[in-house]
């Protein structure tokens, strides 16, 4: 079969062009005649760069001499994608696959030729349906720096009409164009897009509204026809929010910081207290029982004097050893604050009789309630609580305590019974009462309470503040009631205890002579 026979080459589906390698056109088809709008035989003796725009000729001859060195099929639809053009000057997208043949010891090359404008077109829709759609802030920018077209995000973000953005230099845009630093960073960055690079800043502008704001730029070159960039992809994004975040975030590390030093000097500082005070009692302790023990040598001799001085001094010696006592309680009670803040306090829980920490706490307070005519009970003794004995036994010393402290007439009571699993213990008085405005600070440290009776001992206002301390280690809810004039009651709730008696035998078992 005759390779340049016109009827074999008009029966193909494609448009068909037969060159020599000169580029040289000896045959073309009935369909590639109608391709590109020559009438019949017109296009033989043309050279095939005829068939494309100016602007890709000089490119196509390279193209073809290279194919001719380095011969191989170029498959449809991995072709080349070109523009062709009509006779009438008209372009449209082609798709050219090119296949040499050798005939009559001479190389000819056959074009397939196909005309891709419905798929272009198809191609154009969904990049222009992506280009819309999509939430970044995006335009298309000619290599000449020209705004060809924008989306409807970055019109939305910027305010400003569609028709007068078209056509300015994207660095001159309505957008930019109070901010000149940017200017020429944008202008810049596209001048180097057009080399092939990638440009990638961030910078700050003000907006048409006047506010300012943080914008990332990303300039990307596009390459359509011979591996050329054909135009730039300009993509903005607002990172103003982004940046306050961060900005809040380094202000809360660095507040962090700040926060864990000021921990840090606190801890130290507390760990200094308890050391100094640790160290004052110690020495402070000594010469306080000097004291003592040089008041008990006093007394011994005072018997020796007559009767009017011994008198007078025994009242002196009484208020030495008042105020030695005194001196000793605000050291112990200063000790066992600064061990409680340190955390040194480890309780050890255990199952026992609440009878056993009343009988102690009823054998201390005695004496201080006689010496003011008042009563102290206690009702509840077979209640079994789990808690350490030695601690909680020096929450309610300290409740019973100040109590009697500020009561005058009357009594003092402790009354425990069980409330679902726990144990309820109210220490219960009828003293002076305290106000509501001030309930709420008697747990603080050193807080104390205006006594009526100027002979009064007022205490140290740590009391209460350690029993409050100890309940919290002990997980023991302390909380205060009060009528002012009436009295005040503190209860505290302590988990119940397994019972410690022995069950009860069966009663229809038991030894009737037992």
């Amino acid at each position: 079969m005759d390779l340049l026979d016109r009827e074999t080459l008009d029966a193909m589906p494609d448009a068909i062009v037969i060159s020599d390698d000169h580029g040289k056109i000896l045959l073309a088809n009935h369909l590639a005649e109608q391709l590109f709008e020559y009438v019949e035989g017109s296009l033989t003796h043309k050279n095939v760069e005829a068939l494309l725009p100016e602007r890709f000729r000089n490119a196509h001859v390279h193209h073809r001499q290279t194919f001719l060195e380095n011969r191989q099929v170029r498959r449809l639809g991995g072709g080349r994608a070109l523009c062709g053009r009509a006779r009438d000057g008209r372009e449209f997208p082609l798709d050219i696959s090119l296949r040499p043949i050798s005939v009559d010891k001479k190389t000819l090359i056959i074009s397939v030729l196909r005309d891709i404008s419905k798929r272009t077109a198809m191609s154009e829709n969904r990049f222009r349906a992506i280009f819309q759609q999509t939430h970044q802030l995006l335009g298309i920018v000619d290599l000449d720096g020209t705004l060809l077209d924008v989306n409807k995000m970055a019109l939305r973000y910027s305010g400003l009409r569609y028709e007068d953005e078209i056509g300015l230099k994207y660095w001159k845009t309505n957008w930019w164009v109070h901010s000149e630093p940017l200017q020429q960073q944008l202008k810049r960055a596209i001048e180097r897009a057009v080399t092939g690079d990638t440009v990638r800043f961030e910078a700050t502008h003000p907006r048409p509204d006047g506010s300012h704001g943080n914008v990332e730029f990303s300039i990307r070159p596009v390459r359509c026809v011979d591996d050329q960039v054909d135009f730039l992809v300009a993509e903005s994004h607002d990172v103003s929010a982004q940046k306050k975040a961060e900005q809040r975030a380094n202000q809360t590390q660095a507040y962090a910081d700040e926060l864990r030093k000021a921990f840090g000097l606190a801890e130290s500082a507390t760990a200094a207290k308890t050391r100094f005070l640790a160290a004052a009692s110690h020495d402070l302790r000594q010469p306080l029982q000097s004291l003592n023990l040089y008041l008990s040598v006093m007394d011994r001799h005072l018997e020796q004097e007559d009767h009017d001085t011994r008198q007078k001094l025994h009242e002196i010696n009484s208020k030495m050893r008042q105020s030695v006592d005194s001196m000793s309680e605000v050291l112990d009670s200063l000790l066992n604050t600064s061990v409680i803040d340190h955390g040194m306090i480890a309780p050890h829980k255990s199952d026992f009789c609440l009878q056993e920490v009343m009988d102690r706490v009823l054998a201390d307070n005695l004496q201080q309630a006689e010496q003011k005519s008042l009563r102290l009970s206690y009702s509840g003794g077979d209640c079994v609580v789990h808690s350490d004995p030695s601690l909680l036994t020096r929450i309610i010393e300290n409740l019973v305590s100040n109590a009697i402290n500020f009561t005058d007439v009357g009594e003092v009571s402790i009354e425990c019974r069980y409330k679902d699993d726990l144990v309820e213990i109210v220490v219960r008085d009828s003293g002076i009462g305290i106000p509501d405005s001030k309930l709420c600070k008697i747990f603080d440290e050193y807080y104390q309470l205006e006594q009526p009776t100027s002979n009064r001992r007022k205490g140290n206002g740590l009391g209460l503040s350690i029993a409050k301390h100890i309940a919290q280690i002990l997980e023991h809810p302390l909380s205060a009631e009060s009528i002012p004039g009436q009295g005040s009651s503190f209860t505290l709730l302590v988990s119940s205890g397994r019972s410690l008696r022995e069950a009860p035998s069966d009663p229809e078992n038991a030894d009737p002579m037992g």
